[in-house]
C-alpha cells in the first residue's frame, strides 16, 4: 500500500461511510499471494485491516486482479475473474 493510499483511507470519515461496504483490490504478480507472508499480506489485505481499525466496512475477501509483469497489463483471465468477483458482491448485497 503506498503512502497516499494510507493518507486517502485515513481521511475516509466514518460518518460519511458509516456502514457502506468498502470493497477492496489490489494487482499483484503471478506468484505473489504464495509468498504474501513474508511482506504481511498484500496491500488490498493491508488497506482492509487499516479500515477495520478506522470502524469502517471494508467487505472482504479482497479482489487480486494478477498482472504479467511490473509495468504490464493485466492478465488475459483477469477480467473475467473481476466480473465473477463483481457479480458474487452484488448478489450479497441483494440478499
Amino acid at each position: 500500500m503506498t503512502g497516499r493510499t494510507k493518507k486517502f483511507a485515513k481521511n475516509l470519515s466514518k460518518s460519511a461511510w458509516g456502514n457502506r461496504p468498502l470493497f477492496l483490490f489490489d494487482t499483484i504478480m503471478q506468484g505473489v499471494l504464495e509468498n504474501k507472508g513474508e511482506w504481511g499480506g498484500t496491500a488490498a489485505e493491508k488497506l482492509s485491516e487499516l479500515a477495520k481499525d478506522l470502524g469502517l466496512n471494508p467487505h472482504s475477501p479482497v479482489l487480486h486482479a494478477t498482472v504479467t509483469t511490473m509495468k504490464a497489463p493485466l492478465e488475459k483471465d483477469a477480467t473475467v475473474k473481476a466480473r465473477a468477483y463483481v457479480k458474487a458482491l452484488l448478489e450479497t448485497l441483494h440478499a
